[in-house]
């Protein structure tokens, strides 16, 4: 419950100012919502290894952010057929499919997969094998969400859940799929995406400035102000609060990949595109950066203030 009024929080704020942004400088209001309400699961995981004296904090942290992540795709998908012909009504139908496709992960968790299906996955001999399949599994699912009629990146993602429920945490196949997807195809995805936009529109668009410097405040203040509040609600303390908000500001993987198929179908401009690229981007690097400072205790900083006497006066103080 604590996670899902996170989640919720996370969402809705971040997803009104994008609406009304999006009305202010005439771009789909519901698509400009939605990348402002995604957080990046892949940057937060990472940090939950650094954290390791706050078990609740980093449980509520991922299971929101899971659920910020999964609400996002299935907001982003609707959010560019709607955008790309207002008529159609099969992304109903294909979001209905697509439910259906989602209880394959539950049922092989009730049902619990025979104990010799589990040993096989683990047995080192079988690991080149066990790759394979995984990326046989990520290309047939890509391919059918493409079929039904939403976004291949929503099939990408549910190959995922059903490969986290055949295998064990921590496990040799997923420290191998972990190491292709950082070592490989994130980079590569990022060379892309860096050559594909133009920085000369800050040099030549002053207004283009402005509008990232607003979507920064927007996104970044969003997120804090909801997620804060939430965190308030489900009983952490201010500090907590205001690091997870920062946390869960931290966008990348969803909003590159909207920005990207919302340009090819020409909801937005070259101009537009580059400007949410570098969005992304710094989120990244200031969300998480500020989110760890606010989860330090005081006395971490190690910041202290020499006593000081004048005459008969002496101070002291630490912070």
């Amino acid at each position: 419950m604590a996670a899902t009024i996170i989640a919720l929080a996370s969402i809705l704020i971040p997803f009104l100012l994008g609406y009304w942004m999006g009305e202010i400088i005439g771009v789909y209001p519901i698509l400009l919502g939605t990348i402002l309400s995604t957080t990046s699961l892949g940057v937060v995981i990472p940090l939950t290894r650094e954290i390791k004296d706050r078990p609740r904090f980093t449980t509520l942290l991922l299971a929101s952010t899971m659920l910020v992540d999964i609400i996002s795709m299935l907001l982003l998908t609707a959010s560019i057929q709607t955008a790309s012909n207002p008529q159609a009504v099969r992304f109903i139908y294909s979001y209905a499919i697509f439910g259906l496709l989602l209880l394959i992960p539950f049922i092989i968790r009730h049902f619990k997969i025979p104990r010799c299906i589990s040993e096989w996955f683990e047995e080192l001999s079988h690991l080149q094998l066990e790759v394979r399949i995984c990326f046989a599994l990520i290309a047939a699912f890509a391919l059918l969400a493409e079929f039904i009629g939403v976004e291949a990146i929503l099939g990408a993602f549910l190959s995922g859940l059903i490969i986290s429920e055949l295998t064990h945490r921590g496990s040799l196949l997923e420290q191998k799929m972990m190491g292709f997807g950082y070592g490989f195809f994130v980079p590569f995805f990022f060379i892309i995406v860096g050559a594909t936009i133009d920085l000369n529109f800050l040099v030549k668009e002053i207004s283009n400035i402005s509008l990232l410097v607003i979507l920064l405040i927007l996104g970044i203040g969003g997120k804090v102000l909801g997620v804060t509040i939430a965190g308030k609600i489900v009983g952490f303390t201010s500090r907590e609060s205001l690091s997870l908000g920062f946390i869960e500001s931290a966008r990348l993987s969803l909003v590159l990949a909207g920005a990207t198929i919302a340009r090819s179908v020409g909801l937005i401009n070259d101009a537009l595109y580059s400007i949410l690229v570098l969005f992304a981007m710094i989120t990244v690097i200031v969300g998480p950066s500020l989110g760890m400072i606010f989860l330090k205790k005081p006395t971490e900083y190690h910041l202290h203030i020499p006593e000081i006497q004048v005459g008969s006066w002496s101070s002291e103080e630490e912070s």
